[in-house]
């Protein structure tokens, strides 16, 4: 139906990139915008009492297919951590999920998989406000996002916004605002995608990204705050610099 259209409009070039073939013109890359960030608002304390822990954070949508957002993946990194006890002692995983699909089988695992490896682990599985997200997103030292592919990344993208270290998976659209200066980024091999992992999954194929590098990633972003502290300010710097609604609009 692309023969139709006069112009296509998409937020990334990974998806420019791969619908270009089919469009018989090159897509227009237009980001998405990310809002000013209240750095104050510390609204999601009143819900959810997180002790003064190194608070490593992970969102995923279960609607858009658990076996492409990963959570497992950041369950399994997290735990080669705790192997240093001193991060064990001090670090906290919060999970937040939203998305109906296979809920209960979802949140069982991750519960089970938790408890096998011995980690401390928060699930927050009801709806938050945007007001409580940012909030979220204000607690947070590290946001990870073990995904094997992206079609934006906008949690990742709010969260550099917001001054947190982002940990990702090296693959995708968040390689449009995220480079080695501004985010640790984690190597990953390709792999086949599996049927019932993903629509369409014949001959395609997505990230697995390396879990031990995504743990010394966050290792080090524990034991060096100096150091991801100067990574986030250019992180921010950057996405505000160049995702702003006024940014933006210029395109």
């Amino acid at each position: 139906n692309a023969k139709f259209l006069n112009d296509i409009w998409v937020p990334s070039n990974f998806i420019a990139d791969s619908i270009e073939r089919s469009c018989f013109f090159r897509p227009k890359v237009i980001p998405y915008p990310v809002l000013k960030h209240d750095k104050n608002n510390l609204e999601i304390n009143t819900k959810y009492k997180f002790s003064k822990k190194f608070i490593v954070t992970g969102i995923f949508d279960l609607n858009s297919y658990i076996d492409r957002k990963n959570p497992f993946g950041i369950i399994d990194a997290f735990s080669i951590a705790c192997k240093n006890n001193n991060f064990k002692k001090n670090a906290q995983l919060v999970l937040k999920i939203s998305g109906n699909f296979n809920k209960k089988q979802a949140i069982s695992k991750i519960k089970k998989t938790a408890k096998n490896l011995n980690i401390s682990l928060t699930i927050i599985d009801v709806m938050l406000s945007a007001s409580e997200m940012e909030s979220l997103r204000n607690i947070t030292d590290v946001f990870i996002s073990l995904h094997r592919s992206e079609g934006f990344g906008l949690n990742m993208i709010e969260n550099m916004n917001a001054g947190n270290t982002v940990i990702a998976t090296k693959y995708s659209a968040n390689l449009d605002f995220m480079d080695s200066t501004n985010s640790l980024l984690v190597d990953y091999d390709l792999m086949p995608i599996r049927e019932g992992q993903y629509p369409s999954w014949e001959s395609q194929f997505w990230a697995d990204p390396h879990i031990e590098d995504a743990a010394e990633k966050l290792l080090w972003a524990y034991n060096n705050p100096k150091k991801t502290e100067n990574i986030s300010r250019k992180a921010e710097k950057y996405i505000h610099t160049n995702h702003s609604v006024k940014a933006l609009s210029k395109i």
